[in-house]
């Protein structure tokens, strides 16, 4: 069984290493795990079919055409150049996910306002914290085996 956030996530990429200490140390603040617990497992299927949707060779990809003034137009092109990407559309493939990823973040917030303001109580004792432990090791456990697929 993992001791430590650093454990449940070994193997992870550094963005779901983030995701769940960030799940695991807010925990403590939430009346309600398991409204943390169901987003956790919602991440972690979104960030599956996330995944499966971006490798190449995966699901095909689909084309889209946007117009931009000049001005747009050569800020994209300076960011291409400038900040490694290999064209375009990874430019705009990494502004969707940042987007997206932050919508998740506010949906996590929003679930933890909600589990505070629930007013229902949850005594934090060793029990609880074994069992928030071992379910999250369940979910990466899970998690690092679908990857490996």
């Amino acid at each position: 069984m993992a001791n430590s956030p650093r454990e449940l996530t070994e193997g992870s990429s550094s963005k779901e290493k983030s995701t769940l200490t960030k799940v695991l140390a807010l925990a403590a603040a939430v009346q309600r795990p398991d409204l943390v617990i169901s987003y956790l497992l919602g991440i972690v299927k979104i960030q599956d079919t996330m995944h499966r949707e971006d490798k190449i060779g995966g699901a095909p990809m689909k084309t889209v055409t946007i117009s931009l003034p000049e001005s747009l137009k050569s800020f994209v092109e300076r960011q291409v150049a400038t900040k490694d990407y290999g064209n375009v559309s990874e430019y705009f493939r990494t502004l969707l996910r940042e987007a997206r990823a932050r919508e998740e973040d506010a949906r996590l917030e929003a679930l933890l306002v909600e589990g505070l303001a629930s007013g229902e109580e949850i005594p934090l004792t060793k029990e609880f914290w074994r069992e928030l432990k071992s379910e999250a090791t369940g979910i990466a456990r899970k998690h690092r085996a679908r990857k490996k697929l």
